[in-house]
């Protein structure tokens, strides 16, 4: 926990953390269901990846590429901690009643939806 996040506590974390075992747990149940297997048996089934993960050696000159890709991690992290700063202020100043937020939960929903649907067909061609 670093010091900026001042509303995260410990308590929230373990909860995030049960939470997250609890869907993992879920969905592995779910494909043990899906693939017709016993769902006492639970086993590594890849549901949470993190990649292949190949031994390639790196070496001495790769360490600058890796710090600008750091950088600009960094500076890209910068920019959504600044735009959501902005865009807090922005949600502040207008939404100030209960049937807006509705209305912009429901188009945020909306939107991320037709982009996750769509998605697929358009990285495909």
């Amino acid at each position: 926990m670093t010091a900026p996040a001042v509303f995260w506590n410990f308590e929230m974390a373990w909860q995030m953390f049960f939470c997250s075992c609890l869907g993992v747990l879920s969905l592995s149940i779910l494909d043990n269901l899906k693939d017709g297997e016993s769902i006492v048996e639970i086993v590594n089934s890849g549901a949470v990846k993190f990649g292949t993960m190949v031994s390639n050696p790196w070496y001495l000159w790769d360490l600058p590429s890796f710090m600008l890709l750091g950088v600009f991690g960094g500076i890209l992290g910068a920019f959504f901690v600044s735009g959501n700063h902005f865009f807090g202020k922005l949600r502040k100043r207008f939404l100030t009643n209960k049937p807006k937020k509705v209305i912009e939960t429901t188009l945020i929903v909306a939107i991320t939806a037709t982009i996750i649907f769509f998605a697929p067909a358009y990285m495909s061609n």
